[in-house]
């Protein structure tokens, strides 16, 4: 491997745990956490199973068009990112049922490709603490290329 990334894991996770002064916002921001710490060991899974009944996820600027063939693959994000991701949270936002995280992250893919990116992520949560919105705003192109779809 011509250049390495960081291990697998999350940088600074202690910029979430101290968001949120009211119960919920603590609540909110551990789960969130929780989150950044799955994705991290490549538990994409973690995030569905903490969504609302109709929760919704969106990766803002990627569409099945832009990702073409490669997008068609149910499982894509975890073949891709087996072997783990490492997060460097930068700031987190926490107020009433949103938490906002703006982060930068690395990984080696499955195929040996060096994917660094930065972005943004919004949670929304309902009443009981489940995910009723998900919005991750990133640079689209250094995830095409990753995915093969550049």
């Amino acid at each position: 491997m011509a250049d390495s990334v960081r291990a697998p894991g999350v940088v600074h996770p202690e910029r979430i745990d101290s968001a949120g002064s009211t119960e919920e916002e603590k609540r909110n921001a551990a789960l969130v956490r929780k989150i950044f710490e799955a994705l991290g060991r490549s538990e994409f899974e973690f995030l569905y199973a903490n969504l609302a009944e109709n929760g919704r996820v969106e990766v803002i600027g990627l569409t099945p068009a832009k990702m073409g063939e490669p997008g068609r693959n149910p499982n894509l994000i975890p073949e891709t990112f087996d072997k783990g991701m490492s997060f460097e949270i930068e700031n987190v936002l926490v107020e009433n049922n949103r938490v906002c995280v703006q982060w930068n992250d690395e990984a080696e893919t499955s195929k040996g490709f060096i994917y660094r990116n930065q972005g943004l992520s919004l949670f929304v949560f309902d009443e009981v603490g489940k995910i009723s919105e998900y919005y991750e705003y990133l640079d689209p192109d250094n995830f095409l290329e990753a995915i093969g779809a550049k």
